[in-house]
This record gives structure tokens, sequence and C-alpha cells, in this order.
């Protein structure tokens, strides 16, 4: 099922074949059960569904699945984020996409006027 959609997704895309992240956030229905004050606590994140599946299968049965589909190989994955949470509707989302680079994330750059200060100036 996964991997059927994730071709459908993908089209005619070729897989990726480069250094990946994979982010993946599981959400779980509230228990009906529970009352209104502790279901909104578990929509607001500060309750935490603690039960099975645990998170690393659910990550395993997804990576599996794109394997081959969505990358070319599981081993170009260098970052995964995982997130199991409650919701209101249950589901799955996993996005897969280039690794940033140290430049994406932190422009380094030098000031576009420096000043330079002699001795007379630090008087």
């Amino acid at each position: 099922m996964i991997r059927t959609a994730a071709m459908q997704e993908l089209g005619t895309r070729p897989a990726f074949d480069e250094p990946l992240e994979f982010v993946l956030r599981a959400v779980f229905p509230v228990p009906a059960s529970w009352s209104e004050r502790k279901r909104q606590q578990a929509i607001t994140g500060d309750i935490k569904p603690g039960k099975k599946p645990d998170l690393d299968n659910i990550a395993k049965a997804w990576n599996d699945a794109l394997n081959g589909v969505v990358y070319r190989d599981d081993s170009l994955i260098c970052r995964m984020t995982l997130d199991k949470r409650y919701g209101p509707q249950p589901l799955v989302v996993c996005t897969v996409r280039p690794m940033p680079t140290f430049r994406d994330q932190h422009e380094v750059g030098l000031p576009s006027q420096v000043e330079t200060k002699g001795k007379e100036a630090q008087r």
C-alpha cells in the first residue's frame, strides 16, 4: 500500500540518488473514552501516545516500502526525524528530501562593510 502510493506520487520522476533527510510523523487517534480535557491535552501534544506500535517499527516499514522507489537505496538517508503524537485523524506523513548542506543551513558571509580602527580611535 505504501509502496504503491509512493509510485503513484512519484510518477515518472527518478528515485533520489543523493544524501537524504527522512521525516516521519505518525498521528494516532485520541481514545474516545478520554475526557474532553484529556483529549485536548493529547491534541496539543501535552500527552504523548506511549503505546504500540513502536515508532522505530513504523519508520522501518515506511523506509522498506520507499526503498528503491523514492530513493535508490536506504543507505542514502543521512538524517531521520521521527515523531509520534495524537491528532484528530490517524495518519502518517512522510517527507523525503535532499539533505541540506551546511552552506544551505548557515549562510556564511563577510559583512558588506568592515570598519578598521587604528590606535588613535581606540584611545
